[in-house]
């Protein structure tokens, strides 16, 4: 089988035919499966188990192969169609660029209805896959073959191991191992009242350099100190003089150093789900990346702030497994314990194979209890069980049997176990990509993270995308802006 990369985007044409002949493998596979599948009556169920786990195997690669191609394609075309449009600004009356434009958009539809018709040709093979391996099947291993030698025969199957799992906790343990990842420490000479002094100068004489110099060399507790000291000495809050100093992305920035962590997070939950349409996305990357304890913080915070109550509000503005998990997360029930028990690692990544990959539908209960009341630390060792039992890891079982935002939601809890900083550098590639910026995730990032691990975010950006975070900022802010992003991540000029 070729491989999905060497399919070609820009003729749809050229990429129906790359794309068909990569599903005639499906056909080739469910052949295997009606030929060489024996039934318990001709043969005995460890060869039948054997065979079934080689050719489930052979389905989840080809599934990966054509998703990763036809994402890929429909990513390319809307860079394209990026392009396009800025070309067509300049030329507004330029006929054949908006032909172009025209082929590219009906390109990119016919791309995107193809991820439906894959769901469709999927869930034939699947479906064969179960009614031949039933009696058979992974979710009833024989007594005989022990999970030692499974593990043992998985690791053999490198091309389909989930490698990346490993190389990303490697990553995450090396990263926790730092005393310092935040770009932002504590100021070793920190004095609230001198500090107010400089505040009130830096301001009165529009110095944004001194300004965003206080603002990026004390920790958010020291910067609190600052504020009540710049009250008492001024009789008013400095948010009010900052609001009439700076204008735009700049303030928005400044103001939220100026908040306190979990009052920012409730902030920004609100926002989301505020009005008509809820921002998923940011309850997602906010609810699915905070401990137990500031989450909790978070609905004081939302609170006080607002007067309403978090759970209530999510429950108004979610549904489905999107809100179970949410409200699963909400209940603020996962274990804070740095031990891991091995054997309940390995039999909850047995759970979790059982309620997906080897279930009729899926069993989100056991997925939310799992990943919503376990350490993170417990939550790795179960990963690395689900991927010594099953030859593949948990991302993969994730992007199979999930969808939408209870997906996306699912997705992020892993990525931040196995790697938070990897995770963060993505989100910030996120808001910087393509046309325009989305700065209140650039924002959000880069408050959050300025005393946590930042350091160690930038490090995975540069590693991730082969280009520095700050060249990246450089390239989508401007002005004073792009100078307070700079010193926050430690890139002063």
């Amino acid at each position: 089988m070729s491989g999905g990369d060497s399919i070609v985007c820009e003729d749809f044409g050229e990429f129906k035919e790359a794309l068909m002949a990569l599903r005639a493998v499906d056909d080739k596979i469910i052949y295997e499966l009606n030929t060489s599948v024996p039934t318990t009556s001709f043969s005995d169920q460890i060869s039948a188990f054997d065979q079934c786990k080689k050719l489930h195997e052979k389905l989840f690669s080809a599934y990966s192969t054509r998703e990763k191609a036809i994402k890929r394609c429909i990513q390319q075309t809307v860079d394209d169609l990026g392009l396009l449009r800025s070309k067509r600004e300049k030329e507004p009356d330029n006929t054949v660029l908006s032909q172009e434009m025209s082929e590219k958009q009906t390109n990119l539809r016919l791309m995107k209805a193809e991820l439906t018709v894959e769901d469709i040709v999927q869930e034939r093979s699947m479906k064969v896959f179960r009614e031949r391996c039933e009696n058979c099947s992974l979710t009833k291993r024989p007594e005989t073959v022990s999970r030692k030698s499974m593990a043992i025969n998985s690791l053999q199957h490198t091309n389909i191991r989930g490698s990346l799992l490993s190389i990303r906790a490697d990553m995450a343990d090396a990263a926790s191992s730092c005393s310092t990842r935040g770009t932002i420490v504590p100021s070793a000479s920190f004095c609230g009242q001198t500090e107010a002094e400089k505040l009130s100068e830096a301001l009165k004489g529009s110095d944004t350099s001194a300004l965003f110099d206080i603002l990026t060399r004390c920790t958010n507790g020291q910067r609190q100190e600052i504020r009540s000291k710049y009250k008492e000495a001024y009789g008013k809050d400095p948010i009010d003089d900052l609001k009439s100093q700076l204008k735009g992305d700049v303030e928005r920035l400044a103001l939220a150093l100026f908040d306190r962590p979990d009052v920012f997070d409730a902030k920004e939950l609100r926002v989301a789900m505020k009005g008509l349409g809820t921002d998923e996305s940011v309850l997602i990357e906010i609810l699915c990346t905070r401990s137990s304890d500031e989450i909790a913080q978070i609905k004081r915070a939302y609170k006080e702030e607002f007067n309403r109550d978090l759970v209530q509000d999510v429950i108004d503005d979610t549904s489905g497994h999107f809100e179970s998990i949410l409200l699963s997360l909400l209940k603020t029930e996962r274990d804070t314990s740095t031990t891991v028990d091995t054997q309940l690692a390995k039999k909850e990544g047995d759970d979790l194979y059982r309620a997906g990959v080897a279930y009729w539908g899926t069993n989100e209960s056991i997925f939310n209890k799992v990943f919503a009341t376990r350490s993170f630390a417990q939550l790795k060792a179960t990963f690395q069980a689900y991927d010594d039992l099953t030859g593949h890891d948990i991302m993969t079982a994730i992007g199979r049997e999930m969808s939408g935002d209870y997906k996306q939601s699912l997705e992020t809890l892993a990525h931040s176990v196995v790697d938070m900083p990897g995770y963060f550098a993505k989100q910030l590639y996120r808001s910087m990509k393509g046309l325009g910026t989305n700065d209140c995730q650039l924002i959000r990032v880069l408050v959050t993270r300025s005393e946590i691990d930042l350091a160690d975010v930038k490090d995975a950006f540069l590693r991730e995308y082969k280009k520095s975070l700050a060249d990246w900022i450089k390239g989508d802010t401007g002005g004073d802006y792009q100078k307070l992003c700079l010193a926050i991540i430690g890139e002063r000029e």
